[in-house]
This record gives C-alpha cells, structure tokens and sequence, in this order.
C-alpha cells in the first residue's frame, strides 16, 4: 500500500491531525522513518511534513533555553551556547546524518539510539506540545520523563521545543559507550547531572540509555547521591544500587549482564571526574 506525504504549515493543525487519525506520524528529517517505509513497513500509511517556523526556533541567549524540535544535530553543533548539549549531538551518526537528524526525532528514537535524548533527561529538560489540552495557539510543558514514559510509536504526541536551565560548568556529564565509537549504536549511554552545595550533593539526576528501549532515569541511584558529600564510599554506594534499580535489556549488541557492568563501570568514571 503506497504511504501519503502531506505538507502542512501550522503545528496545530497537524496535532489535530495526528489526534484524529492512529496511522499519521510526523517525518522530520526521516532519519528513522524512511529506512521503514524502504523496508515496506505497512504500519506507516501517511507522514505529515510540517513548514511551521516554530520547530526551527532557538532561544539560547538567557538562562532559559527553547530549542525547536524540528532542530538539527548541526544546528545544535553549530551554537556555541549550546556546547554542553554537543557531546551528545556529534554522536549522532555522521555529517551527513546529523544535517537531517532532528531534536524531535531523536526524543522518540528507540535503544540503541536517542544520545542527545538521554542527555536532555538528565538536565531536567521540558517538552512543550502542540494543541492538547490547553488547546490550539498554547503549549502544555511536560517533564521530559513523561514523554518516554507515556509515548509510542502509535500515538506519539506531537513536540513544538524543549525548554531547559543552561546548567553550570562542571554540572553534567555524558558519555556514550559503542562498539564503534562515538557514532555507532550505544551498548549504554549515561548523563549525569549533580547540582552541589556546601561541598554536597544538593540534587542529582543520573539518565541512562541502552538500558530500556526509552531513556530511563536512575531514581534510586540518585538518592543514595544527594546528600551526601562526593566521595568515593559515595559512588560506590550509587554504583552498587544500579542494578537493584534497572533491569537491562539484552539485544545483539550486548547482553544485559554486560550492559550492567559497563553502566556500573562508566558511571563510577564520569562520578570520579566530577569529584
């Protein structure tokens, strides 16, 4: 059955759209979609290109950051203000692929990919969406957790920006772990974002990716942190409580135990650095 492209120019319509019939999804840089509607993907039935200049908007000036999810891999590389987001960013695939690439598809890019999405996890990012509840013209914000807690392919709510806090140097780390670094797919991906005061851990927020097939947060592993002052008997408490937490998956990349290890592993690295 031949697939239907259709352009739209108003975000709000195409949410509408999207509300009302189950076989839409949005085509943004189809870096995920079209290697399905190549490979005769019969779910995908008809795809929404959407001209709204609101998913191409930045605001990256303030203390506040909005980043349109119709927003490149490159655009992102491109903005100095936005350096704490590009070790995730370059490890979206190739030039190529990153010239394509959007923020919004890489929030619903299922394990083993989603690098940029782990890392906006961990800062405590916002999506706003277009119509819902609040209606046409407005934007609802959800904790970005929600989002990959709630969406699905299927119904996959339609995003207008992430909104974030610019966080202070030293206060996030990330890294990807592959077999053919840094743009194969992740065996795990880890950020971490801690936020110190008086020589202690005031909030932490620890993002894993690969684990699940949506980034997760490490709820547990952040509370055995805060707290506490950053220490070595501190980390290897939170390291220790990463596999009471998760559960990771196990695909042809990697088993699940393997996957622990290396989480347990890389997360220690990365808590070390930030000592």
């Amino acid at each position: 059955m031949p697939v239907k492209i259709e352009s739209m120019a108003d975000l709000d319509a195409a949410a509408q759209v999207l509300a009302g019939d189950k076989t839409a999804q949005v085509l943004g840089g189809g870096t995920i979609l079209m290697p399905r509607v190549n490979a005769g993907d019969v779910a995908l039935r008809r795809l929404l290109r959407i001209s709204d200049p609101v998913l191409r908007k930045m605001t990256v000036g303030g203390p506040e950051i909005t980043i349109g999810a119709g927003v490149s891999m490159a655009d992102i590389l491109a903005q100095q203000g936005l350096a704490f987001l590009h070790p995730a960013a370059v490890c979206v695939g190739g030039p190529a692929i990153r010239n394509m690439a959007t923020l919004g598809g890489n929030l619903f890019a299922k394990a083993p990919y989603g690098d940029l999405a782990v890392l906006l996890l961990a800062l405590g990012t916002e999506v706003s969406l277009a119509g819902g509840r609040t209606g046409p013209g407005a934007a609802r914000r959800d904790p970005i957790e929600v989002l990959f807690r709630q969406s699905t392919d299927a119904r996959a709510p339609l995003v207008r920006a992430v909104h974030l806090a610019r966080p202070k140097a030293g206060q996030v780390q990330f890294h990807k772990m592959a077999r053919t670094n840094p743009r194969g797919p992740a065996v795990v991906t880890l950020a971490v974002s801690l936020e110190v005061s008086a020589g202690r851990i005031a909030k932490a927020r620890i993002a894993l990716g690969g684990i699940e097939t949506r980034p997760c947060l490490a709820v547990g592993v952040a509370r055995t942190l805060e707290g506490a002052a950053l220490s070595e008997a501190a980390i290897t408490r939170a390291c220790a409580e990463v596999l009471r937490e998760l559960t990771p998956r196990s695909d042809a990349l990697a088993s699940g135990w393997y996957r622990g290890e290396m989480a347990q592993l890389h997360l220690r690295r990365i808590l070390q650095q930030m000592m």
